[in-house]
């Protein structure tokens, strides 16, 4: 018997000025962070690159300082869809 790991993940289209943060939406906010430890600090993998950023995350729910870079060095545009998957 083969056993999956069920992954949380949300997809993210990016507006204008994602550059400055990135909202992670309410309903999977509500259901997979809040009340749970929630980390003050992220870490973002990309099949593009070997390296990890770190990320600030406010409120639970705004991925800020170090979002940028990660955006810019992945060049990341308004209109590209992201699949975020927590592990």
């Amino acid at each position: 018997k083969i056993l999956r790991m069920a992954y949380k993940h949300f997809f993210k289209p990016l507006l204008p000025d994602f550059h400055n943060h990135l909202t992670i939406p309410v309903a999977f906010f509500s259901k997979y962070i809040q009340g749970r430890n929630e980390q003050k600090m992220a870490k973002l993998r990309s099949d593009a690159s070997k390296i990890t950023w770190e990320v600030k995350v406010e409120d639970g729910r705004k991925l800020t300082d170090g979002w940028k870079e990660f955006a810019l060095s992945h060049d990341l545009r308004i209109g590209d869809i992201l699949i975020f998957r927590q592990e």
